[in-house]
């Protein structure tokens, strides 16, 4: 009797390992059927694609994680995109300049800047008033030396107009002043449209001096026993 009941042990044990050895032999069928499908698909996909598979990296373990392979994308910037430069121009007031020169006694009354854009027939009257009033030289002005010049009278809270002594210099005019003995640069900025020397009415030079200086925006000159200070659109320096 006893070994009839050993020998039934021995066999359900049996039947038992047959059945479980049956059942995780077609459990892994199955799950190397799915990988097979995954692999497939994710070997078809385009790159950059966003199929999310949840067995992506054991079947590409050499790969990034997908959203690695996706460009990043700054969601505010893209909904946002920044207007280009000359979109704000538009926006800028006109800009006008009132001078006087100390020399020819002429004045000047022009807008420069409107509708975002240098005003042309403004900047030949300012190339002609900012002439060497010696050999009656022109030449093309700096504009951002007017956007500058605004910005000083602006700054300054001053009245009436602006008092040039100095605007253009011809190369001859510049070249006689050195040979008299007069503190000018021998590449001067004035030569080249870039500068030019102003005082304006009930400003004290020391505040117009310091408040160009502080713009970091070419050079400075400073000439109290003269009257006047000189600033340029060249690289920032001062004397």
């Amino acid at each position: 009797m006893q070994k009839q009941i050993s020998t039934l042990l021995y066999w359900a044990i049996v039947v038992s390992a047959v059945g479980v050895g049956v059942w995780r032999i077609t459990s892994l069928e199955e799950d190397e059927s799915m990988l097979s499908k995954q692999a497939k698909a994710v070997s078809a996909a385009p790159a950059g694609s966003e199929i999310l598979l949840a067995n992506a990296a054991v079947l590409r373990p050499d790969a990034p994680p997908l959203e690695d392979e996706l460009p990043v994308v700054d969601a505010d910037v893209t909904a946002h995109p920044p207007p280009p430069k000359d979109a704000i121009a538009p926006e800028l007031d006109a800009r006008s300049l009132h001078m006087r020169s100390v020399h020819t006694k002429e004045e000047i009354k022009v807008v420069f800047w409107q509708d975002g854009a240098y005003v042309e027939s403004a900047l030949e009257k300012l190339d002609y008033f900012l002439r060497d009033h010696r050999d009656g030289e022109v030449i093309r002005m700096d504009p951002e030396l007017f956007m500058l010049l605004h910005r000083l009278y602006d700054d300054m809270d001053a009245e009436g107009p602006i008092e040039v002594i100095s605007g253009h210099r011809s190369a001859g005019t510049n070249a006689m002043l050195r040979s008299k003995g007069r503190n000018v640069a021998r590449k001067s900025q004035h030569i080249l449209g870039k500068a030019i020397d102003v005082r304006m009415r009930g400003v004290p030079l020391k505040k117009m001096r310091d408040t160009a200086l502080g713009y970091g925006i070419g050079g400075v000159g400073y000439y109290p026993s003269d009257g006047f200070i000189h600033v340029d659109t060249g690289r920032p320096r001062f004397w």
